[in-house]
């Protein structure tokens, strides 16, 4: 695992997926824990209008 950001802010976070190397968003990535695989027009909100953050819950990252 490794992890970086953005010249936008965003948190990177890459990971192994059984053989197959993935790079998400940080916030994304949090998303994928709480909510399982998301499909390509799924969209986190962040409602703190903070980049980094990575909670998922209400007035945080939310779907």
């Amino acid at each position: 695992m490794d992890s970086a950001s953005t010249h936008d802010g965003y948190g990177l976070f890459t990971f192994t997926d059984g053989d197959t190397p993935r790079t998400l968003s940080a916030h994304r990535f949090a998303l994928l824990l709480v909510h399982g695989e998301l499909g390509d027009g799924v969209v986190g909100e962040h409602d703190c209008d903070e980049t980094f953050c990575v909670r998922v819950d209400h007035g945080h990252l939310e779907l």
